[in-house]
């Protein structure tokens, strides 16, 4: 069979409650990461030919390197804490919660029982996608990960986020290749967890491109990456395409210039007009732009997915991401054949945190 352009890492789409997020005035509603965000984001990317989704379980060796790269991201403690708590059945922000905010941060994203359990199947997505890479099984790698993961700092959780997807996946990649890696954040927030986490490994660069703080998540002003070598840019005001691309296309050349051979993009598609995190106007035809920003620096992309909460928009996001990143035409109907035997397809959770 020959190599696919894209190849998904999917977590599995089991029934489970919604999640919930704490509102301004201090109550809790239902969030919008739901499992129908990435859903429709797969079909978005199987429209575009190359795309294929892998099939069957996780080999064994994915929850075993899992394991060992947690530590390497995130605090023994919190690890701890996040898989024994004790935590609530139904989803409360807790004293002990609020002791794992970020620095400044009040807490706004409850635990409940099943909140390491959830984090570990999307960390595993994320590092299974990022070993295929090291195996040159595709060209480009694509994590369906959720909950969502760049809030999540080495000591802290926020913004729906409890395990570093990105940082892990950098790690993995590190690891199997000993190459350089690049993390480039192109959500709507910033990477406020990623460069947390990565400050400690400065030999992976990170980028951020973002709302400034004081006006989105983490609700910080003057928000700055953990390791002055990290890049943060913030946009002063709302950008149109051609100025949101630009700095796309900026942080890519930066990244290129660290001796990167190997990248990490956490995509957010929060950027899009009517997002309900967001609060720009860009359309999703620009995620083609970045795809092809990313084509043209020539190197392998893990794809880690972030925010997007819109969910009319999520497929045609995805499908013009995808086709600029592997430069082909999208197709009509999706291309449903699953490729190979072992990932992380329906990714489960990897055992024990700590």
């Amino acid at each position: 069979m020959t190599r696919p352009g894209l190849l998904i890492f999917d977590v599995a789409h089991r029934a489970e409650p919604r999640a919930a997020i704490r509102t301004a005035r201090g109550t809790l509603r239902p969030s919008n990461e739901v499992a129908e965000r990435t859903a429709r984001i797969r079909s978005g990317i199987l429209r575009a030919a190359g795309a294929r989704a892998r099939g069957a379980e996780i080999p064994q060796r994915t929850p075993r390197m899992l394991r060992s790269l947690l530590p390497l991201a995130h605090d023994p403690a919190y690890l701890a804490f996040l898989e024994h708590g004790p935590h609530p059945a139904a989803p409360a922000i807790t004293p002990q919660g609020q002791a794992f905010a970020a620095p400044g941060v009040e807490q706004d994203t409850p635990v409940a029982a099943d909140s390491a359990a959830r984090a570990l199947t999307s960390a595993t997505a994320a590092v299974a996608a990022a070993a295929a890479l090291g195996r040159g099984e595709a060209a480009h790698v694509y994590a369906l990960c959720r909950p969502p993961g760049h809030h999540a700092g080495r000591r802290f959780f926020g913004g729906y986020c409890f395990l570093n997807n990105a940082a892990l996946a950098a790690l993995a990649l590190r690891r199997q290749t000993r190459a350089r890696v690049a993390v480039i954040d192109i959500d709507y927030h910033a990477g406020n967890g990623t460069t947390d986490c990565l400050a400690a490994h400065p030999d992976i660069a990170v980028f951020s491109c973002h709302a400034p703080g004081e006006v989105a998540f983490p609700h910080q002003p003057d928000l700055a990456p953990a390791l002055p070598a990290h890049v943060f840019h913030a946009f002063d005001a709302p950008p149109d395409a051609q100025a949101y691309l630009a700095v796309v296309s900026r942080l890519v050349e930066q990244a290129v210039a660290t001796g990167a051979g190997m990248l990490v993009l956490s995509l957010g598609y929060d950027v899009i007009d009517g997002d309900p995190h967001g609060g720009w106007r860009l359309s999703p035809d620009v995620f083609a732009g970045v795809g092809e920003i990313l084509r043209q620096s020539g190197l392998p992309v893990c794809v880690v997915q972030e925010g997007g909460y819109l969910l009319s928009a999520l497929e045609d996001c995805a499908a013009h991401f995808t086709k600029g990143l592997i430069g082909l035409e999208a197709d009509t109907a999706p291309d449903t054949r699953e490729s190979g035997t072992d990932d992380g397809r329906h990714a489960k959770p990897a055992g024990a945190l700590s």
